[in-house]
């Protein structure tokens, strides 16, 4: 799967200028709803680098910059978090949590998905200040509307 996201981003770095896109880390752990945000990207044009890990302590080490995430310039901070509930060893509450308590990170826009409809789920997640809850959608244009929505959310200094 990450052979797949790379080719997407560099395909989508060569139609574009040089100057630095806004990163959005995509935190998910199914390869085919990670492969519709990805799709999703491209059909959108929307001038953003996606990186992606499949759970929420792979994406603290990202935040961090700990071991193979170490290099800024491949993985540089994200200027928004969209992530998935449910993950393997830290769930996407936990993460949202994680994030809300680091001084570095309490202001990043954090977007979630779910497969839930269940509305007290938006509110446990809403009680830490997420930007935005979306159920996930069962289509690629679902998705490029979230991608659109995300795309709000980045400070204009940073697109």
């Amino acid at each position: 799967m990450y052979l797949i996201c790379s080719f997407v981003l560099m395909t989508k770095r060569f139609r574009m200028s040089d100057t630095k896109l806004p990163t959005v880390l995509v935190v998910e752990d199914s390869p085919d709803d990670l492969l519709f945000i990805q799709r999703a990207a491209v059909r959108t044009n929307l001038q953003m680098s996606l990186k992606s890990v499949t759970s929420g302590d792979e994406a603290i080490s990202y935040l961090l910059g700990e071991g193979s995430y170490g290099d800024r310039n491949i993985y540089p901070l994200p200027s928004v978090v969209l992530t998935d509930t449910r993950m393997p060893r830290i769930s996407g509450l936990e993460l949202v949590t994680w994030i809300r308590q680091q001084d570095d990170f309490k202001d990043l826009p954090i977007v979630v998905m779910s497969s839930s409809t269940d509305t007290d789920n938006a509110k446990r997640f809403a009680a830490f200040g997420i930007s935005l809850y979306f159920v996930k959608p069962m289509s690629i244009r679902g998705f490029e509307e979230i991608l659109r929505e995300v795309m709000l959310l980045i400070p204009q200094n940073q697109e």
